[in-house]
């Protein structure tokens, strides 16, 4: 018997979370005093700190993320691959 199985190579994008809040900053940085905390907490919250950099910095640390949904992305999004391939059984 022959079989021909198509494969469709879709993009999943897999969310997670966690929530900024000063407890988490002073996990991340605890050399850091409250006024240093908060000025900290008060530039994310107003979008001028770049997240990266503060996960960047939490390496190591054990954080706790929440599963956030997940997006498949299809032909809604500029298109997926399809691929062919024969498989044969005696």
């Amino acid at each position: 018997m022959a079989r021909i199985i198509r494969s469709e190579w879709h993009q999943l994008e897999r969310r997670y979370s966690v929530e900024v809040d000063r407890r988490l900053l002073k996990q991340v940085y605890p050399m850091y005093n409250e006024n240093q905390i908060n000025e900290m907490y008060v530039s994310i919250m107003s979008g001028n700190t770049d997240v990266k950099e503060i996960m960047d910095d939490a390496e190591g640390l054990d954080i706790v993320w929440a599963y956030d949904g997940d997006d498949l992305w299809t032909d809604r999004k500029g298109g997926y691959d399809t691929t062919y391939e024969l498989s044969v059984e005696d």
